[in-house]
């Protein structure tokens, strides 16, 4: 079959935890995918060469119009907060500069929508709860204010040239083939080892955990229903307390290790409640993965692919 131009993609973070689910979603879903990254091909362990057509080995900032075509799908970012601490100015760079120097290289293509995959990090500690996207972003560390400016820099392109850019903010993911330090995945593998879990706080903090496969569920529905200029919050929809996420984590693996609690982090109690009632009414997005079987679904894979222990 010979695909159109507007059945291709360019996903950038390609080799990423969600990039390189989301690669797999849209070459089966019919696309013709550029994968991008800065990780060699042969070092991309999550992805297959099934997941993509072509491997666009550069940085973001090197893309030029001709490799975008047509959709893009900006998912690479600095995606550790304590590094955004430790390394600001690359932070900015690799986040604010190479997101404005793939706009510029969009706007010369086709210019079919962009979708910019953000955060819910922009949000922080708010008043109001269930947070809906009106809320104005109070971000209490350097990583999700600059997922705000991310996001500003993609809808000033919409505001002041009509370009078609839309902004998901994801709630926190988990998944097979997790990111070193992921929650989920660091919470079972403490239960299947046996060792102590670090509680931050009380523990009684929320947070909407969602499956990786409904957040890629929520990206292809914003290419194809995501109204230009407008902010979409992905998630579960339902926001468990930390001690209940540890709960489930003892319960999947049937292990209970030893649980401490220590200071909490600044500016990160609290309660976090994302609304996801315009997603559901705009794009038709429902989350099909509960918290309960995602974690079963993530275990399976760590018990396939990491062992026991």
């Amino acid at each position: 079959m010979t695909l159109s131009v507007d059945a291709t993609v360019l996903v950038t973070g390609a080799a990423g935890f969600f990039g390189s689910r989301l690669c797999a979603a849209l070459k089966n879903s019919g696309f013709y995918v550029k994968a991008n990254d800065i990780v060699h091909p042969s070092e991309a362990w999550r992805l297959s060469k099934d997941d993509y057509d072509e491997y666009l080995w550069m940085g973001v900032q090197d893309i030029e119009a001709e490799d975008i075509i047509s959709y893009v799908v900006h998912c690479a970012s600095v995606t550790d907060v304590p590094y955004t601490s430790r390394s600001p100015r690359d932070a900015v760079w690799k986040t604010l500069s190479a997101t404005t120097e793939l706009l510029e290289q969009w706007m010369r293509s086709q210019q079919k929508p962009f979708i910019l995959v953000s955060s819910h990090s922009v949000y922080g500690r708010q008043e109001k709860q269930p947070i809906t996207e009106e809320a104005c972003p109070h971000s209490p560390n350097l990583y999700g204010a600059l997922k705000a400016s991310q996001e500003q820099i993609a809808l000033s392109y919409f505001h002041q040239h009509g370009a078609p850019s839309v902004v998901i903010r994801s709630t926190t993911m988990y998944g097979p083939k997790p990111r070193a330090g992921a929650l989920v995945p660091t919470l079972l593998r403490k239960c299947l080892r046996g060792e102590t879990i670090t509680i931050e706080g009380s523990g009684e903090q929320t947070r909407d955990m969602n499956y990786v496969d409904n957040t890629v569920s929520g990206v292809l529905l914003a290419m194809k229903h995501g109204q230009p200029g407008e902010i979409y919050n992905i998630g579960n929809g339902y926001s468990p307390s930390i001690n209940a996420v540890v709960e489930m984590c003892v319960e999947a693996t049937g292990k209970q290790p030893p649980i401490e609690h220590t200071a909490p982090r600044g500016g990160e109690e609290g309660r976090l409640d994302i609304d996801i009632s315009k997603a559901r009414e705009q794009l038709g997005y429902e989350p099909e993965i509960p918290l309960k079987l995602g974690i079963e679904r993530t275990l399976h894979w760590m018990l396939e692919n990491e062992g026991a222990a």
